[in-house]
């Protein structure tokens, strides 16, 4: 059984870069007859709320997702910090394959692969250390927040709202500049204290911290996917073999 992964792609526009990498992604999982695709949160820079006219703004997501569906594989949507609320929006677009093919999941899930349990989680929720972030994750995942941006504010509102929030245009412009190895081991100690309170876990697999890892803890293992328009790799797991494989776009 084998999953392709990725996360924080940050698609901007339909139909930039980031977009591209994407249709890279899903055109790979295509050719090498993948069963499992999970995409692990920030997928899309802004979408918060199941507002419809997100299927006008980002048209090659969803069609990549349906066009994976219909080719028999199985889509995971996890959603990230950037990518939330979102569960009417795809449960209605995509209700022919909803919990059957495609899942969209708003925390994290597991699945035995080969010998092993694997835990899925975009990694936000299991970063220790960073209580401003702690207690926004938990502001903007109530169910105050999710009746907030479905039923009271525009889509335009949420926009313009996550456009003065979010700082991806100017990760994307200085990410070779940043020293990366602080947020690697901050991440690091947040999966052995995950590793210590969850045993039964032996593989946690995260996005998140835009900083690519592959972390032995004790025959414990921790997967962070990174930066995929930095590293331009995705990650791919077969039975219990993981690697990180390259991107062509």
């Amino acid at each position: 059984m084998s999953y392709a992964i990725i996360s924080d792609v940050h698609i901007l526009k339909d139909g930039d870069k980031q977009t591209k990498l994407l249709e890279s992604f899903f055109h790979d999982c295509r050719e090498t007859e993948v069963q499992n695709i999970v995409l692990l949160g920030d997928i899309v820079d802004i979408m918060i709320g199941s507002h419809q006219s997100y299927l006008e703004d980002y048209p090659t997501l969803l069609n990549l997702i349906r066009e994976s569906l219909e080719g028999g594989h199985i889509v995971y949507y996890v959603e990230g910090n950037h990518d939330f609320h979102i569960q009417n929006l795809f449960k209605e677009t995509l209700k022919k394959y909803w919990e059957k093919s495609f899942f969209l999941i708003s925390n994290n899930f597991r699945r035995v692969i080969g010998t092993k349990t694997y835990c899925f989680a975009h990694g936000d929720l299991i970063e220790v250390g960073d209580f401003k972030h702690n207690a926004y994750r938990c502001f903007i995942k109530s169910k105050p927040l999710s009746f907030i941006a479905n039923k009271l504010l525009s889509k335009n509102c949420i926009q313009a709202i996550g456009e003065k929030l979010s700082s991806t245009k100017r990760k994307l412009e200085t990410y070779e500049q940043y020293d990366k190895s602080q947020t690697r081991e901050n991440l690091r100690s947040s999966a052995i204290k995950f590793f210590k309170e969850n045993k039964d876990v032996d593989v946690l697999v995260c996005g998140h911290s835009h900083v690519q890892d592959y972390y032995t803890i004790n025959e414990k293992v921790y997967l962070n996917n990174g930066f995929p328009l930095a590293d331009k790799t995705y990650l791919l797991i077969d039975e219990d073999k993981h690697e990180f494989i390259e991107l062509n776009y």
